[in-house]
C-alpha cells in the first residue's frame, strides 16, 4: 500500500506521456491578491528562484524507485544558464526537471529562451518546476522581478556589464 501511494504522488508530480489533463490542476491561494504577495510567497516556498536562458533540453525516462524496473515514465531535463539568482546556489548553470506536458504539469521550456524560474527541491535534491509554479517567460516577468529586488548573484559579461 505505501508503494502505491508513493507511485500516485510521483505520477501527479511528473506525469505520464498520455495522461489526461485532469491530472494537473493548479490551486492558487485566494489570499495572494498582488504580484508582491505572489512573488514573496513563491520566493519563500521555492528552493531556487532565478532568471536564466535555456541551453539544452533532454527527454528521458525514470523509474519511480530504484527497485522499480518494469515501470518508467518520461521526464524533461532542462539545463539553464543562470543570469540572475535570488535564491539557491550561485552557479553558472542549474539543471531543472519538469514533466513533458499534456496533463503532467510539465513546463513548456524552449531552448534559447529566457525564463524566471521558481523551482522546488525534491526529496532527491533535484530542482523541479511546472506550470503551477510562478515560472514564466522573461518577457512577462518584469513585475515579479521588480518585487524580488536585487538578485544575490548576477552573471557578469566580459564587458563588465550585466545582462
Amino acid at each position: 500500500m505505501p508503494n502505491t501511494v508513493i507511485l500516485l504522488i510521483l505520477l501527479c508530480a511528473y506525469g505520464r506521456p498520455h495522461s489526461p489533463p485532469a491530472l494537473c490542476g493548479c490551486i492558487r491561494s485566494p489570499r495572494l491578491h498582488t504580484v508582491r504577495d505572489e512573488a514573496n510567497a513563491g520566493l519563500k516556498a521555492a528552493g531556487a528562484v532565478f532568471l536564466g536562458r535555456i541551453s539544452s533540453i533532454r527527454d528521458t525516462v525514470v523509474a519511480p524507485t530504484p527497485e522499480s524496473t518494469s515501470f518508467q515514465w518520461p521526464i524533461r531535463i532542462v539545463v539553464v544558464r543562470v543570469d540572475s539568482l535570488w535564491k539557491g546556489p550561485a552557479v553558472d548553470s542549474l539543471v531543472v526537471w519538469t514533466g513533458m506536458g499534456g496533463g503532467d504539469c510539465g513546463y513548456p521550456f524552449q531552448v534559447d529562451s529566457s525564463y524566471l524560474i521558481f523551482a522546488m527541491v525534491s526529496d532527491s535534491r533535484r530542482l523541479t518546476t511546472g506550470i503551477c509554479s510562478l515560472t514564466q517567460p522573461r518577457s512577462t516577468a518584469d513585475d515579479h522581478i521588480r518585487v524580488l529586488g536585487a538578485p544575490r548573484y548576477q552573471r557578469h559579461t566580459g564587458s563588465g556589464s550585466t545582462p
